[in-house]
């Protein structure tokens, strides 16, 4: 146990070391892009990430979480490729659709989300973002948490240098959005490089025949899985793409930049643990048929990570805001004490989600992440629609995501107790 304990400890500082400096890159640095681009344009980039992370649900149909899970390493390396093949193919469908879309209706997607966030950089980033999770999800069955962790210090090296020399050079239109996509570039070759040898070891074994047996075997991925985590995902994008329909550019910008230097490298970090958690709480489950004390044990470590920034968010941000990153952001800094509180519910609930994957909860996740969703959306509206106000659709929104993770956290202590919530619920 106490090996365990100490092997677990070992690989969330490995990680935690590299997400650090990433940390510390994109804060050191943010002062100096929010003078060069403006909220408009971090708009623009919030936007483009959303729709990235919202298509990457579709492109590997969330194939990757089951690497992690898989019997072996070589079966895992079929669900690999397996995940990257449907990301190819998909990709290469949304280039098509992605260019009728924009030869359709341009005027709307002109008026609401520049033309090249749609095509073709949006497709590039559906793809970078979903080959960085097949691939991150590789290294964590393996326990490569060194080589993840430096290819994330690479991403956020080369991501703000790219955008800190286009805003030099004030190619600001899309500076923001290109350097984000070299950033991911840049990841991805050093984990392709970082696991060439033992691709090369399993690719001998490797038939179309036995990544569809892989396939066969998760079915039940797609079939629930694509649902519940398209309603996560969009849910946690969903401020961003409901301010730039309800408000404007402008907006989507003043909300993007609490969340780029508060709320995002928290849950970066929590991601971190989230990740060694991950692989733990699966060989503790399948060992004892259980987890509990590994999920207590890690919610306990969010808990004090989560509480620090988040206290400091509440108090300080409304006067450091205009100080550091200029007078143009001061209505940032009141929406950045308002996320503050939920750094602390996001940081403890979000890296344990994958606990309730352990018990086959696939159904009542999904009814939780669609209710989520609704919650979410009625919040922003309200705001939206009886005060007309960004910053009260952020405290309403807020107040329905913490609810929200509040719930789940029960569900995923239900989990690591080894139970599933009725059988012709989780079958």
């Amino acid at each position: 146990m106490n090996l365990i304990k100490s092997d677990f400890s070992r690989n969330v500082l490995t990680l935690l070391s590299g997400s650090s400096v990433a940390l510390f890159i994109a804060l050191l640095l943010s002062p100096i892009l929010s003078r060069f681009f403006s909220p408009e344009q971090f708009g623009y980039l919030a936007v483009y990430a959303s729709l990235a992370a919202i298509g990457a649900v579709f492109a590997s149909l969330r194939f990757e979480l089951t690497i992690v899970l898989a019997p072996s390493d070589r079966y895992a390396y079929y669900l690999l490729l397996l995940a990257f093949g449907l990301t190819c193919i998909f990709s290469a469908g949304f280039i098509v659709l992605s260019g009728i879309v924009v030869m359709t209706v341009p005027d709307l997607i002109s008026r609401r989300i520049p033309s090249f966030v749609i095509f073709p950089m949006l497709t590039i980033g559906i793809f970078l973002t979903t080959t960085n999770q097949i691939l991150t999800s590789w290294g964590t069955r393996r326990k490569r948490y060194k080589g993840i962790s430096q290819a994330r210090v690479i991403q956020a090296v080369t991501l703000c240098s790219a955008q800190l020399s286009l805003g030099a050079l004030s190619l600001t239109g899309f500076g923001l959005i290109l350097g984000h996509a070299f950033g991911a570039v840049c990841m991805m070759v050093k984990l392709v490089n970082e696991y060439t040898q033992e691709f090369r070891g399993f690719w001998r074994t490797a038939s179309f025949k036995r990544v569809w047996a892989a396939a066969k075997r998760y079915k039940d991925f797609p079939r629930f899985m694509v649902i519940g985590q398209l309603a996560n995902v969009v849910s946690g994008q969903a401020p961003v793409i409901l301010l730039a329909i309800l408000y404007d550019s402008h907006a989507v910008g003043l909300y993007s930049l609490p969340e780029r230097v508060l709320v995002m490298p928290c849950a970066f970090i929590a991601a971190s643990i989230g990740e060694v958690y991950r692989q733990e709480a699966a060989a503790t489950f399948n060992k004892l048929g259980n987890c509990r004390s590994v999920f207590l044990k890690t919610a306990k470590k969010l808990a004090i990570l989560g509480a620090v920034p988040a206290v400091g968010t509440i108090i300080a941000s409304p006067f450091l805001f205009p100080i550091v990153f200029g007078e143009a952001w001061a209505e940032a800094g009141k929406i950045s004490a308002v996320l503050g509180v939920l750094i602390f519910f996001q940081t403890v609930v979000s890296p344990l989600s994958y606990t309730v994957l352990l018990t086959k909860m696939y159904r009542l996740d999904l009814l939780y992440q669609l209710v989520r969703l609704v919650v979410v959306a009625a919040g922003i509206w309200a705001g939206y629609y009886f005060l007309n106000s960004l910053f009260y659709s952020v405290v309403f929104l807020v107040a329905g995501f913490c609810v929200m993770y509040a719930l789940h956290f029960v569900l995923q202590y239900w989990a690591a107790c080894g139970r599933a919530i009725g059988k012709s619920i989780s079958a």
